[in-house]
């Protein structure tokens, strides 16, 4: 039986807590396209960085398209190919995100919770952030927070303070890891705080999704209105 922290992060599920934050998130990323929509022509043009076109399910593309006046496509940017065809307002293009990526331009770039996953470099998160910039006039990056106590993969509180040597011990029992995973799993995930995003995106003006009085996770974008 899936625990209740599994549930709450089920995103099929249109009444879980992840899906209603995602829910929030893609209408405060609509506000902003809805405020800039002067600038956009016969096609607005979304760059999604380490994302799917599963992960817009919760959108409602048409209803958008009505309103903005313009038609949207969104090419999908992943480190690996993808393995589910794509079609319709979809494509989908080979890049890694955290070095220079050329041939690829949009008016957007969208990102959600992937900056986290680059390994914690600093060229790394730098170069990210960069493509950010570089890919589209305006972006909408989301990450969770450092400082939320429920580490939002492993589905364990505290495990991301924890000294890398624990934390692959701590996987390994909790998650069933094999050691081999447990390692890259550790040093994969570097959640960020706002010492870090404001010297990644200085000219961007930093969002706070909250749950209860806590910090879930934060929203860095450069959009008008957004500084």
């Amino acid at each position: 039986m899936p625990s209740a922290l599994t549930v709450a992060r089920d995103y099929s599920n249109p009444r879980s807590l992840g899906n209603r934050f995602r829910q929030k998130r893609f209408s405060m990323f609509f506000d902003f396209l809805r405020g800039a929509r002067a600038e956009f022509g016969r096609e607005l043009r979304i760059v999604d960085i380490g994302g799917t076109a599963t992960g817009w399910t919760p959108v409602d593309l048409d209803a958008w398209e009505r309103e903005l006046g313009t038609r949207i496509s969104i090419q999908l940017l992943n480190i690996e190919e993808s393995k589910v065809p794509v079609s319709g307002r979809f494509s989908h293009a080979k890049a890694d995100c955290s070095a220079p990526v050329e041939g690829v331009r949009g008016d957007v770039v969208f990102s959600n919770s992937v900056i986290e996953h680059l390994g914690g470099t600093w060229p790394a998160l730098n170069g990210f952030a960069d493509n950010c910039r570089s890919l589209g006039r305006y972006y909408f990056v989301q990450t969770p927070s450092f400082w939320f106590p429920m580490e939002p993969h492993f589905l364990r509180p505290f495990v991301h303070y924890l000294p890398r040597e624990l934390k692959v011990k701590l996987l390994m029992k909790v998650r069933n890891y094999s050691i081999e995973t447990a390692f890259a799993r550790s040093n994969e995930i570097f959640l960020l705080d706002p010492f870090y995003l404001r010297r990644l995106f200085p000219e961007a003006q930093l969002h706070r999704e909250r749950l209860a009085l806590l910090t879930k996770s934060y929203v860095m974008t450069n959009f008008p209105g957004g500084r």
